[in-house]
């Protein structure tokens, strides 16, 4: 399983790190969802404008700053393709590191 997952996220960060982004439709199901939540420490200095995502914090479906249920509701990303579209849109372009992930697989053996 480990050899398994750490195959997907290096093929996902790859199409992930790619200009577009279209490829990552393989990697997501007609119905799937998806939210970014950013989170800033209570005792930071650092107002949220400054941070290095910018703009992102206001995507941010931060539940314990976002009470409101209409917009907790418009922040969730419905389907591949608005999933695809937020990614390709919102995020900036990235390269990351394959050797720096790490995969942990805990598993357990059921007996009959």
């Amino acid at each position: 399983m480990e050899s398994f997952l750490a195959k997907f996220i290096e093929e996902y960060y790859r199409l992930f790190d790619t200009r577009g982004r279209g490829e990552l439709h393989a990697c997501y199901h007609d119905s799937c969802m998806l939210s970014v939540c950013i989170s800033t420490a209570d005792n930071s200095i650092v107002s949220t404008r400054n941070y290095k995502f910018g703009q992102l914090i206001y995507e941010s479906r931060n539940l314990h700053k976002v009470i409101d249920d209409n917009r907790r509701m418009n922040l969730l990303r419905h389907g591949k393709t608005a999933v695809i579209d937020f990614l390709r849109v919102k995020f900036p372009l990235t390269k990351h590191d394959g050797n720096s992930f790490r995969v942990d697989v805990l598993s357990t053996a059921v007996n009959k």
